[in-house]
C-alpha cells in the first residue's frame, strides 16, 4: 500500500469515527444541560385548600415544564413544629407560608429574594404598607398573596329594625360619649333579660371572642398607644403617655373600653360567655354585629347558607385618622432549598397581578397588591381600609396573644386594669429581651 492510499484509509477511518461519535452524543441523554432536568419544588402551607391554589400551580407548570410543584397542606397545630424539626435536620420544603407575626422567628430560616430580583422600593409601592413585616435590612424575605383585615359584620335585618338603624362608623356612634352628649346605640340594639341576651348588640368584650387579642390591640392602636419602644426590647402599652400636655394611659383606657362590653356593671354590657360561639350566634340572628377577620366568611356560609349580612369597616375613634388592623400569610423560600432561584421565580409568579386576582376571587380574600381590584363584592368596603392597616411587634405571637387574653379575663374577674396590663407588659418585655439576646 503506497503512502497516498494509506492516508486515504486513515482519513476515512477518522471520518467514520467522528460520525459514530456524533451519533452517540446525539442519542445520549443530556443530563448536564441546564433547563432539561425536572426540578421539584416542595411547597408547604396551612389553611389554603389545594383546589384553590392548584389552578395557579397548573398554569405555572404548563409554562415551566421543567418545574414540578409538590404542594402539601398541614394543619395549623402541627405546622410550626414540623417546619422547625425539618429545618433543624437540614430538610423541609423549598417554599413555605409564614404568618406575618412569625417573621422575627423565621428570618434566619429564609433565603431572601436576590437583591436584583425585586427592589424593596418597588415592593412597597406595589403592595399595601402593612407588608413591611416581611422586609428586614432592606431585603424582601416573603411576599403575601392576600391580606386579611378586621371588619364589622352586620346583620342587616336586625339593624334595620332597631334604633338607630345605621352602621356605626365610630365607637362613639355605637357606645355614645357623655363628654359630647352623644347617645349610645346599644340600648336600642340589646334585648336582655337578666344575664341572658335574646338579642345582643355586639359580640365583644371577653377573651372568648375570636381574635380578641387582635381586637384589643386594634383599639390600643386607634388610641395612638405606643406598643413598644423603638428598639423593640420593651412593651410600652401600659405606660403613661403625654398627649396635648396631659398624662394619659391610652392602653389601659382601651382595655377598659374593650372589657366594658362584657361587664355586667357597664352601660356598654352586650355580651357574655353564656351566648356561646360568636359566629354561630351571629349566623342564627342572636347578635346584630361582630368584629372579625374576613376568614370567617366561609364559616358563616357553612353555618347558614341563606344568611344575609354586610361586612363594613371596623369603627374608628371619632376625630382621628383611621387605623385598621391586618393579619396575613406570606410565601417564603427556605434557606435549605437547593433551588432558591426557581423557588423565588414561582413566588413572583403567584404574587403577580393576574394570579393574585384569580386566587383572591376563589378564596374570597383581599389581594395584597394595591392595583388588583377584582375582589368579592362583600369585601369591597374593606379593600380601601388596607391603606391604613397596621400590625405591631409581638415578638412571640403565641405568648403575646396569651398575655392579652389573660389581661382581658383578669379584668373581667375584678382585677384593676392597671395591674392586669402592667403584668402583661412586663411578661412581654421578658420575651422581647430573650429574643434580642445573642
Amino acid at each position: 500500500m503506497n503512502n497516498r492510499t494509506l492516508l486515504i484509509a486513515i482519513g476515512g477511518f477518522v471520518v467514520l469515527a467522528l460520525i459514530l461519535f456524533g451519533v452517540i452524543v446525539a442519542c445520549s441523554p443530556k443530563k448536564d444541560q441546564p433547563g432539561d432536568q425536572t426540578i421539584t419544588l416542595n411547597y408547604w402551607t396551612v389553611f389554603t385548600d389545594q383546589e384553590k391554589i392548584q389552578p395557579v400551580i397548573d398554569a405555572y407548570q404548563k409554562s415551566h415544564p421543567n418545574i414540578k410543584i409538590a404542594y402539601k397542606k398541614l394543619t395549623y397545630d402541627e405546622y410550626q413544629q414540623t417546619l422547625n424539626e425539618n429545618f433543624a435536620a437540614g430538610k423541609g420544603p423549598d417554599l413555605f407560608s409564614v404568618q406575618n407575626y412569625w417573621m422575627p422567628k423565621y428570618f434566619d430560616k429564609i433565603a431572601p429574594i436576590p437583591e436584583k430580583g425585586y427592589k424593596t422600593a418597588d415592593y412597597q409601592k406595589d403592595f399595601f404598607p402593612v407588608v413591611s413585616d416581611t422586609v428586614k435590612d432592606n431585603r424582601i424575605y416573603a411576599i403575601p398573596i392576600t391580606v386579611d383585615i378586621l371588619g364589622l359584620y352586620v346583620n342587616k335585618g336586625l339593624l334595620s329594625k332597631s334604633e338607630p338603624g345605621q352602621v356605626p362608623r365610630t365607637w362613639e356612634e355605637l357606645a355614645g360619649n357623655p363628654d359630647t352628649k352623644k347617645p349610645s346605640a346599644l340600648p336600642g340594639l340589646n334585648n336582655r333579660q337578666g344575664n341572658t341576651f335574646n338579642q345582643s348588640a355586639i359580640a365583644l368584650g371577653n377573651d372568648k371572642v375570636p381574635r380578641a387579642a387582635d381586637i384589643l390591640a386594634l383599639m390600643m392602636l386607634q388610641q395612638k398607644t405606643e406598643m413598644t419602644n423603638p428598639d423593640q426590647t420593651q412593651a410600652m402599652f401600659n405606660l403613661t403617655q403625654t398627649v396635648n400636655g396631659k398624662d394619659v394611659h391610652l392602653g389601659t383606657d382601651a382595655l377598659r373600653f374593650y372589657t366594658s362590653f362584657a361587664d355586667p356593671g357597664s352601660t356598654n354590657y352586650s355580651w357574655n360567655a353564656q351566648q356561646g360561639d360568636v359566629p354561630t350566634a351571629f349566623s342564627r340572628g342572636k347578635v346584630v354585629m361582630m368584629v372579625g377577620y374576613t376568614y370567617l366568611i366561609p364559616t358563616l356560609a357553612r353555618l347558614n347558607p341563606d344568611f344575609e349580612y354586610d361586612l363594613k369597616p371596623v369603627p374608628q375613634v371619632a376625630g382621628t385618622n383611621p387605623v385598621n388592623y391586618a393579619s396575613y400569610w406570606a410565601e417564603a423560600v427556605a434557606k435549605n432549598s437547593q433551588h432558591p432561584q426557581e423557588a423565588w421565580e414561582f413566588i413572583r409568579y403567584i404574587t403577580d397581578r393576574e394570579q393574585m386576582a384569580q386566587y383572591s376571587e376563589s378564596t374570597q380574600q383581599l389581594p395584597a397588591r394595591r392595583e388588583v381590584n377584582q375582589v368579592d363584592e362583600k369585601l369591597r368596603d374593606l379593600q380601601g381600609q388596607l391603606e391604613t392597616a397596621k400590625t405591631w411587634y409581638k415578638g412571640d405571637a403565641e405568648k403575646a396573644d396569651a398575655f392579652f387574653l389573660r389581661m382581658i379575663s383578669q379584668t373581667l374577674s375584678g382585677e384593676e386594669p392597671p395591674n392586669a396590663i402592667d403584668r402583661a407588659a412586663n411578661e412581654l418585655t421578658t420575651v422581647y429581651k430573650g429574643l434580642k439576646s445573642p
